[in-house]
């Protein structure tokens, strides 16, 4: 049983003379039959020189870091750097987080350097039909939005490049895919 107290099955194997335990999963989310199945898949890796709790460690961290480099966590960091260089209100700073959850949301959970003319085009005609008077604005928001991201990564580049990748800032080369014909969409 794990230091936690949480039941949970455990695979111990012994790699460079060093005795090792990997979780597995929770007892009562694993069977038994699935468990050995886990553990032979681990063990083959084992026996390749794979070090089980690394591999665990870079899995969580690309999880991390793919949710962070979602266009919501971008927005929310646009908002905050724009309200403080541009010295906006509380309001006004509420403002433009809610237009941006309003009419991009369905942008939140993407990648950054996945959204493409194709994929932002509906939902900023949407936008346009919706709420004419707001979709300038949306527009403008957006290309800020993509234009602090590229700017952050040439910045960061210069100090440490594999900095800017974990945390899927938009490359230069990424850059030309989006740069899109803003005023045909």
């Amino acid at each position: 049983m794990p230091t936690t107290g949480v039941k949970a099955w455990q695979l111990r194997y012994k790699l460079d003379k060093r005795h090792q335990t990997h979780t597995l999963g929770r007892l009562d989310r694993l069977s038994l039959a699935d468990a050995r199945d886990e553990a032979a898949q681990k063990l083959k890796m084992v026996g390749r020189g794979l070090q089980l709790t690394t591999g665990k460690r870079l899995q969580r961290a690309q999880t991390i870091a793919s949710s962070a480099s979602a266009f919501g966590s971008y927005a929310k960091a646009w908002v905050k750097s724009e309200s403080r260089r541009a010295r906006w209100t509380e309001d006004y700073e509420d403002e433009v987080a809610a237009s941006i959850t309003n009419h991009l949301a369905d942008l939140d959970s993407l990648p950054l350097t996945r959204i493409t003319a194709a994929i932002a085009a509906p939902v900023l005609r949407r936008s346009e039909r919706d709420t004419p008077d707001m979709a300038k604005k949306v527009r403008q928001r957006l290309r800020a939005i993509f234009d602090q991201s590229r700017r952050g990564w040439l910045h960061s580049r210069q100090s440490d490049p594999r900095r800017s990748a974990a945390q899927g800032r938009v490359e230069a080369n990424a850059s030309a895919s989006l740069d899109w014909s803003w005023e045909s969409l």
